[in-house]
């Protein structure tokens, strides 16, 4: 357990700081149970690469755990995690802008 504490705290401080970039794919997302109180959410940006084949996968990851899914959080979690020029795609997510640069 605590190895695996270090590993992932060594990880998290490598990426910070780090954006995506690109075209990347954003989406929000809602984990744990449905009991009040018990559930959780965050945003996702994974980058969309081009393996050696031509199909398209997932790069790098950023994520960030919110209170809500709301617009300003989203707007938020965009400026501190996507680089500027990115092409942005995502569903049709009332939070989410969908087919923007950023």
């Amino acid at each position: 357990w605590g190895l695996l504490h270090k590993l992932r705290a060594a990880m998290a401080k490598r990426e910070s700081g780090r954006r995506v970039g690109g075209i990347i794919e954003l989406d929000g997302a809602v984990f744990g149970r449905r009991a009040k109180g018990q559930q959780g959410h965050a945003y996702l940006a994974v980058e969309v690469v081009t393996n050696k084949s031509g199909k398209s996968c997932a790069g790098r990851l950023r994520a960030e755990v919110v209170t809500k899914l709301r617009q300003d959080d989203a707007f938020w979690f965009v400026e501190e995690s996507v680089a500027e020029g990115t092409t942005i795609r995502s569903d049709a997510g009332n939070d989410l802008i969908l087919g923007k640069t950023h």
